[in-house]
């Protein structure tokens, strides 16, 4: 990964966007989601536009800890694009951590201005919090992606308190239904539950002096296969040359490769020359 550059981001009345806790394309620019604020960010160009989401909460827009009013945020914390059948547009997720936490809002483009429909998804929620085997008190989605025909949550973990990352599918379509009135949140499909040890930073045993590393965020990658310039062989016919991929290596660091659309690469075993081939 590299930075290109970074820059402060101010709505265009002048005060600054607060956060940016999942950002996602829209239109001709980008949505980004503010976890502790009820509105949006839309970003196009050099312009930023305040998009709301929610109602203001007891009369308010913005929420701090130093205020007491941190436990009233919607504190959405995941932001995909959908492109589903007739539904467009992007999809925002509220952690669940909290009871006021657990809706989600679907924003789609508009004749004029981009349309918002808001959802109050408690029952899937308790039934994402059943299936990762976690109390309501602990559930804390941080990060979504879609994966085919299923949207993929993200558990973040708190191994302190004995909770593992994990990530759990639901339905795409039928959670689009539920969010749009047609369905019922509690008949979305909910499954294929994965869990994570990621362990800690600072040593593989948690200690005092160690970081539990957590999920904090997802996003699908679409990577096609890929072979090393190292491990390549190439064989050389009398009309063409054909290059093959690696053999496999005995050592555990190998380059592992798929004949499908993911790639991951880890370090490449040295490639062996042998009379006639070239590496």
């Amino acid at each position: 990964m590299k930075v290109h550059g970074r820059s402060s981001l101010w709505f265009d009345d002048g005060s600054p966007v607060r956060a940016a806790s999942a950002i996602a394309p829209f239109g001709s620019g980008w949505l980004i989601a503010q976890d502790d604020a009820t509105h949006a960010a839309w970003w196009q160009a050099d312009v930023v536009t305040r998009l709301r989401l929610f109602p203001p909460v007891d009369g308010h827009d913005l929420f701090a800890e130093e205020d007491g009013t941190k436990r009233l945020k919607p504190d959405l914390e995941a932001a995909w694009a959908i492109d589903a059948g007739s539904t467009s547009g992007v999809l925002l997720l509220g952690s669940g951590s909290l009871p006021n936490r657990t809706r989600v809002a679907l924003v789609t483009e508009g004749p004029t201005q981009p349309r918002v429909t808001v959802a109050d998804l408690t029952s899937l929620y308790d039934d994402v919090a059943r299936a990762l085997g976690v109390p309501r008190a602990r559930r804390n989605l941080e990060g979504a992606c879609v994966v085919d025909d299923r949207l993929r949550l993200f558990q973040r973990g708190d191994r302190r308190r004995g909770v593992l990352d994990a990530s759990i599918d639901v339905g795409l379509a039928a959670l689009l239904a539920a969010v749009s009135g047609d369905g019922d949140p509690a008949e979305v499909p909910v499954g294929d539950v994965r869990r994570y040890d990621l362990g800690p930073l600072g040593g593989r045993d948690a200690n005092a002096d160690s970081v539990p590393l957590a999920i904090t965020d997802a996003v699908a990658l679409t990577v096609v296969p890929c072979w090393s310039r190292q491990s390549r062989r190439t064989l050389r016919t009398r009309s063409r040359t054909v290059r093959s991929p690696p053999r496999r290596s005995r050592s555990s660091r190998v380059r592992k490769w798929s004949r499908g659309r993911v790639c991951l690469r880890s370090r490449a075993a040295p490639s062996r020359r042998s009379k006639g081939s070239r590496s």
